[in-house]
């Protein structure tokens, strides 16, 4: 999978407007779209951001992928400006009001969204999720973490939880859907991956 990074530019991001700039300034980065792409905003310059602002920006990117991963949807759940893009969505750099804002509007949403930890030219590494992820959705990303990669099955033999096989693919599945991890066909089975080098569900970020 390829990795894009959108660095915005700007103190203050708020109001509808500048979000449609920047989220048409970051759609230049995904070449060719056909591509599976993560794409992390970074708020490193970022001092305030308002709600408006990530409604037209991270909200709008991650709802294009999830599009993409399963496109039947009722029409009022799909928000203007949204369109089907392989596309995988995280944040990374932001300082604590920033964070908390984008936190606290996904979980608005009931949402999750990645925050990754990132040094200057270097990939994802550690991360964990912002907004809101069920208790058992997130026990499964912690799982797939520990593994990096692995089937339903694989996960069924490294857990302690008394669910049928059906139980851990539609977890993946679900997972897969919200765009917190990717999947390969191999054979006739999903092989699911973590997008970062080390995840955790909902935990204080540590940077290395």
């Amino acid at each position: 999978m390829k990795e894009v990074s959108y660095k915005i530019s700007q103190k203050y991001c708020q109001g509808a407007t500048q979000a449609q700039r920047d989220f048409q300034e970051a759609l230049k980065l995904l070449r060719p779209e056909s591509e599976e792409t993560l794409l992390v905003w970074d708020f490193s310059k970022v001092t305030v951001v308002t709600a408006s602002y990530l409604k037209g920006t991270l909200y709008l990117a991650l709802f294009s992928g999830m599009l993409n991963a399963r496109p039947q949807r009722d029409a009022g759940e799909i928000p203007l400006g949204a369109r089907s893009l392989p596309l995988f969505t995280g944040v990374a750099g932001c300082n604590e009001e920033v964070e908390e804002e984008i936190n606290e509007f996904f979980a608005g949403k009931q949402m999750g969204i990645l925050f990754f930890s990132k040094k200057e030219d270097q990939k994802a590494g550690v991360t964990r999720t912002l907004g809101a992820i069920d208790g058992a959705l997130g026990r499964t990303l912690d799982l797939l973490s520990q593994l990096k990669s692995g089937t339903a099955a694989d996960l069924a033999a490294q857990s302690d939880e008394r669910i049928s096989l059906n139980g851990w693919n539609n977890r993946l599945s679900d997972l897969y859907d919200r765009r917190l991890v990717s999947r390969q066909r191999a054979g006739k089975f999903w092989v699911y991956s973590t997008l970062a080098e080390r995840i955790k569900s909902g935990s204080r970020l540590h940077t290395r």
